[in-house]
Formats: structure tokens, sequence, C-alpha cells
């Protein structure tokens, strides 16, 4: 007798292997011959096309860099390999990239490709992220820092992320900032960025240099909401900053869920970073703080 468990692996190995194989395409046919094998063809093709749409969708500029040939045999791969274990959609790109991801960073020909892929994926999962639970407190510094859910923080060794936004995609103008980036001073610096509008739908593609040049730096990639006639649906941009690392530091230290004030989580990072907190850091910090609160980064503190 066949058990629940052995139809599903039957179901997986049909609609993930990289051919169909034969013995379990007629087990799960059984009585129903010819027809029934034929039915689960054209599922198996149903299911590849929609998660191979979503991957679509959430890069498409890793997708145009790799080719279809390329994509197609990644795409089997990874289906082969490690299929999707998730009933969510918007999760499907992770499982991609996580497991394209060494051999995207090995091409020797397109060294930029895994940075690529991880910065469209940041800010697809940006776009699907959840809202934050509960309000927050005005921000306190013997308080526990609340951040946004809605964000990614990434190192990158190429510029990525600079592309000039398109007019098509209704993109953002580019913000200019004259903060100083030394390295004792947190600051993070807005970067021209095109935008998607939801989980699903991806901005236009701009012609440009094929190749991002060489620049390492971190980024801090959030969700903003964009202004919209009444009664439209809501709208979001994923929006790019660039951090120093000092300002890296002190994100990854806010966002951890402990209960350590914000006080303790700014002391910690800049002794561990042997940063003296004098009058030009405190002068950095509190900028930074104020511009992330006003971009809706930082919420205030946690109750």
């Amino acid at each position: 007798m066949t058990t629940l468990a052995d139809h599903e692996a039957l179901a997986t190995r049909v609609c993930f292997d990289v051919t169909i194989p034969e013995d379990a395409l007629r087990a799960l046919a059984g009585s129903g011959g010819a027809l029934a094998e034929e039915r689960w063809r054209v599922y198996r093709e149903m299911i590849r096309a929609r998660l191979r749409k979503v991957v679509r969708a959430a890069l498409p500029r890793a997708v145009e860099a790799l080719g279809e040939s390329r994509l197609e045999a990644y795409f089997a791969a990874w289906l082969a390999e490690a299929p999707p274990d998730t009933r969510f959609f918007r999760e499907v790109p992770t499982g991609f990239v996580r497991h394209a991801e060494p051999s995207l960073d090995a091409d020797e020909a397109q060294p930029w490709l895994g940075d690529l892929a991880r910065y469209e994926l940041a800010r697809w999962r940006v776009l699907a992220a959840p809202d934050a639970e509960g309000e927050a407190l005005p921000l306190a510094f013997e308080l526990a820092p609340k951040l946004t859910p809605a964000l990614e923080l990434l190192d990158v060794r190429w510029a990525v992320h600079e592309r000039a936004p398109s007019p098509r995609a209704g993109g953002p103008t580019a913000e200019t900032t004259n903060r100083p980036r030394g390295p004792g001073v947190p600051s993070a610096e807005p970067r021209p960025e095109a935008t998607a509008t939801s989980s699903e739908t991806a901005p236009a593609l701009e012609t440009g240099p094929a190749s991002p040049r060489p620049h390492a730096t971190s980024l801090l990639i959030y969700r903003r909401a964009r202004a919209t006639e009444a009664h439209a649906p809501p709208r979001f941009d994923a929006v790019t900053l660039e951090l120093n690392p000092l300002a890296r530091d002190l994100l990854r230290a806010w966002r951890d869920e402990g209960d350590a004030p914000l006080t303790a989580r700014v002391q910690a990072v800049a002794a561990a970073r042997d940063t003296a907190i004098d009058e030009a850091f405190i002068d950095g910090l509190g900028t930074l703080l104020e511009d992330l609160l006003s971009r809706g980064v930082v919420l205030g503190s946690r109750r």
C-alpha cells in the first residue's frame, strides 16, 4: 500500500528531477495509464514554469547576465538537488540563490554575479517582508532599539547597486549627501536606485555597462512606502543606502533581538572597533539616527 509519504516522494521526483523518472511516473499514474502519465507531465511543467517565473521576477538582472542556457542549468540543478521546501512562493528565490551561490561566486568571467544575485534577493525580501508588530516607544538610549523587519544588510565586493532609476519603472531621482565618511564617524549614504513596486514586479532594465565596477562596501536595503493617490493600493520601493563600516556594525548590533539598551550596543561596537566615542562620533551617531528614524528604518525603542 502506498502511503502519503511515498506519494509525496514520487511526486517530488517527477516534478523536480532533471528528467522525468519513468518508474516514479508509472507508479503515480497507477491504473490511469498513459492519460494519467500525461497529466503528471503537464503538472510538472506547470510547477516548474511557476517557479521559474518567480525566480525571473526576483532576479531580473542576474537572469539577464546568466543567459537562458545557464539559467536553465542552474534552475534544473537546484530543483533536483535542493528543491523548495516551502509553500510560500515569496521564499522560492532565496532557495535558488543559496543553491547557486558557490557557482556564481566562482564565475571567473562574471565575478560580480554572486553579489548581484544576493543584492536582488535582498531587494525582493524587503518588499515581501512583514510589517513591524506593535507600536514603538520614542527612541531612548536606555531601552533596546526597534527596527523595521523590512531591511537587509549586505556586504558586496562589486558596485551592483549603482544603477540609474528607470523612468518607466517610476523610480525616485538620485539623492545626494555631503555627510562625512571617516572611519570613526558612522554614516549612511543614499544611492540612486531602480525600484520594484511589489514582490513579483521587477523594475524595467536599463541599458548601460554590463559589468559593475569593483567597489567593496556595505549596503542597507529597506522598504519605503511610495506616495499614491487616495484610495489607491499601497506601493513600495526598495531603497539602498551605502554604509561605512562603523554604521554597518551599529546596524547589525541594533537589529539584535536581545534586551541590551541602545547605549550598551553603541559602546560595544565602539570598543570592538577601537573607536573613540568623541565629539565627532556622537555628532555622526546623532545624524545617523535622525536619518534612519526619518526613513522608518529605526522605529524607536522596544516596549
